[in-house]
């Protein structure tokens, strides 16, 4: 399967004639914002971009890209920010991502052999991720930050409703705006999903 989309929006008439972006880390265990633009004075805003996935047999990829422009009132220049990801997965025990016509969008993997139905170990899968969000545009005179995380995961899946997730990110914030200083943290979660 190949997945191509391409979404957008646009915004006019801003509350208060105001716009912020911020973002936490992708594990989110406060309420900490690491990445911020603050208050930016805007007439409109536009964000766009594409997203690919595709899959071949226990093997998926996808990727998406997005682009912030922000027109600023008075005399403040125009900002322009980014942010895209890229992940892969391959499923070891051999199942594959059904995807669904209707919904745009793959499905759960359901294993081949559920654990604890006749002796089976589930579905086991390793996957990996790289994410960038940047907002910074030193132009316009915004200094927002840029964060990097890096997301190694084994996911298990039980049967067609359980799922348990381990995951360690390893994650980069620079270029922030004073007083705050540049930092790195690792992360490991245990995260289990039960769909029904």
């Amino acid at each position: 399967n190949f997945h191509i989309g391409l979404s957008g929006t646009y915004a006019a008439n801003l509350p208060g004639d105001a716009i912020r972006l911020r973002d936490r880390p992708e594990l989110r265990v406060d309420a900490n914002r690491m990445i911020d633009t603050g208050g930016m004075v805007a007439d409109t805003a536009l964000a766009y971009g594409p997203e690919l996935a595709f899959n071949y047999g226990p093997f998926r990829a996808q990727g998406e890209y997005y682009r912030y422009e922000v027109d600023q009132l008075g005399v403040a220049p125009d900002a322009e920010f980014d942010a895209w990801y890229l992940q892969a997965s391959w499923i070891l025990t051999g199942e594959s991502y059904k995807y669904s016509m209707s919904k745009a969008a793959y499905s759960g993997v359901s294993p081949d052999n559920p654990f604890m139905a006749g002796g089976g170990m589930g579905a086991w899968e390793i996957a990996a991720r790289y994410s960038q969000a940047d907002l910074n545009d030193l132009g316009a005179g915004i200094q927002g930050g840029e964060q990097d995380i890096i997301t190694v995961g084994l996911n298990w899946y039980a049967n067609k409703n359980v799922r348990f997730m381990l995951n360690y990110l390893n994650v980069e914030v620079e270029n922030r705006t004073a007083p705050f200083a540049d930092f790195g943290h690792d992360a490991i979660a245990l995260r289990t999903q039960f769909t029904f």
